[in-house]
């Protein structure tokens, strides 16, 4: 029997050796090999783990995952087609708006003398090589070659042609263009290598981006490395849509309240104020190239606009201070905005007087209240008279420069509702009611300041609370016991020492101090 036990002992231990020895261990992590070190970039992209090992002949099994606000397409769900207007393409959709997504993302597997189609009327078009070489023709027949990290934006409505002479795989980035005024895209070719690494604030996490940052273009690749290990500081909650492939490595990706383990070839989908985050894992970097739908929708016609971080807080500073051509969509979405006025009677003509910014005062004529007054009595056509006086020194424009900078990065802006929410001071209701305009001297010996208000709160909590305590104890206290039988004073336990009248005369003023 010991035998027996001792023949089944040695068979387990063997068997554990192997498992151990071999590349499919039950936690191992192969070292990349020589071969796949010598292989292209991306090559992973199209050559894809379709599972693990020990899940490959497991019928039905896949990592994909479709949901109301997100998606995680793998390789092993990618469905193959002709692609529509091109030749000898083979392609397979994985973002369309049947998900609820605003663009398009396949992929394209283009043969030997393969070539693109055009995409329909007032489409835009951004493809990224991860495999082979494309050549780009465009009206002017001239041709550029695209190679493996390559990238080309193809503006609405330009004619050109993706030709491929041997095998290619292109990854497709298509969206209705959404034209913004007299705004226009152009046609730009690049490459990952050649654009900046970009300033990500508390993260690790190394960012490019392929296009401009600019009102013209309402989408943007991002191309996000990340090393073993790292992983995003911000759990991302906001209104960008998403669409990615992981090029490179692998981690764990975070998509509302589900963990998904991800890899290079996979595809994810992301709806906008989904929770987002991710950690890279492995022996290698993590590499993602991704749309950012970058313009935010607020209004039932579909006009697009990028106000300021604070979106529906908008502050009277924080709009004098936008650009010209953002200012422009203020003016055509919203033109009650620009009638609001801070604390000081201030509009956003006011400021932009103040701040000497004529292009911005230009294209608010017309759309406000030009005659509006501020608490100084004064229109924005005298301020800006003002600082167009020789009097007026460069030094003194440069201090108003920089009070106005820093009123507007303060984390004390004014607001409109907490403007309104404000209660006016007695002077201010004085003056309101006799109809007088100039209250700067008034409003300024009113200690109407926030500074002010802090002094005279602190002095009347002092008062309050003693002129309190003095009602509680009294100078010279109580009596502790009562009067004894020929003392000159009659009293009982409890009654003060002061007399009545020397009481009434101390409780009358200590009233007063107190309401």
């Amino acid at each position: 029997m010991r035998s027996l036990h001792l023949i089944v002992f040695i068979i387990i231990i063997s068997l554990l050796v192997k498992a151990s020895k071999s590349d499919d261990g039950f936690c191992s992590a192969p070292s990349p090999s020589i071969d796949e070190k010598t292989k292209p970039i991306y090559w992973k992209v199209t050559n894809p783990t379709l599972s693990p090992s020990h899940l490959q002949d497991l019928p039905g099994y896949t990592r994909s995952v479709y949901k109301r606000d997100h998606a995680l397409i793998t390789p092993e769900s990618h469905v193959y087609s002709p692609l529509p207007d091109w030749t000898n393409t083979l392609g397979a959709y994985l973002i369309t708006p049947a998900m609820g997504s605003h663009f398009v993302m396949y992929f394209a597997k283009m043969k030997g003398m393969s070539s693109s189609g055009l995409p329909p009327k007032d489409i835009e078009r951004l493809v990224f090589v991860v495999e082979g070489a494309v050549t780009l023709t465009n009206t002017s027949s001239s041709s550029q070659k695209l190679t493996v990290d390559s990238y080309a934006y193809l503006p609405p409505n330009f004619y050109h042609s993706l030709d491929c002479v041997e095998s290619a795989t292109l990854v497709v980035f298509e969206r209705r263009y959404e034209h913004l005024g007299s705004h226009t895209t152009e046609l730009i070719v690049g490459s990952t290598d050649k654009q900046p690494l970009l300033e990500t604030p508390g993260e690790v996490f190394e960012l490019r981006k392929l296009l401009p940052v600019s009102l013209a273009y309402d989408l943007n690749i991002h191309i996000m490395d990340f090393q073993p290990g790292e992983f995003l500081n911000v759990k991302e909650v906001h209104y960008n849509q998403h669409g990615l492939l992981l090029l490179e490595g692998q981690g764990i990706y975070r998509l509302g309240d589900n963990w998904y383990p991800v890899q290079a070839g996979d595809v994810i989908w992301m709806a906008p104020f989904v929770l987002q985050w991710y950690a890279a894992l492995g022996k290698t970097r993590s590499r993602f190239n991704g749309v950012v739908l970058t313009r935010l929708d607020i209004s039932d016609k579909g006009s697009t606009i990028i106000l300021t971080r604070r979106v529906n807080k908008i502050t009277v500073e924080a709009a004098a201070w936008m650009t010209s051509e953002a200012m422009s969509i203020v003016v055509d979405v919203n033109r009650e905005v620009l009638d609001w006025k801070d604390e000081d009677g201030k509009t956003v003509l006011h400021i932009a007087a103040l701040t000497n910014q004529p292009e911005v005062m230009k294209l608010l004529r017309g759309s406000v209240k030009a005659k509006a007054k501020n608490l100084d009595g004064k229109t924005a056509m005298d301020i800006l008279q003002i600082h167009q006086s020789p009097l007026f020194s460069p030094e003194a424009t440069s201090s108003l420069f920089n009070s106005a900078r820093e009123r507007l990065v303060s984390t004390t802006i004014t607001t409109l509702a907490k403007y309104l929410s404000k209660k006016p001071s007695f002077i201010e209701k004085w003056n309101n009611a006799f109809g007088l305009t100039n209250l700067s001297k008034t409003r300024n010996a009113s200690l109407n300041s926030n500074d002010s208000r802090s002094v005279i709160l602190v002095v009347a909590i002092l008062i309050v609370t003693a002129t309190y305590q003095a009602n509680l104890s009294p100078p010279g206290g109580f009596w502790q016991e009562d009067s004894k039988r020929g003392d000159r004073d009659d009293h009982l336990a409890g009654q003060m020492t002061m007399t009545f009248y020397v009481a009434i005369f101390f409780y009358i003023p200590n009233g007063i101090a107190f309401f």
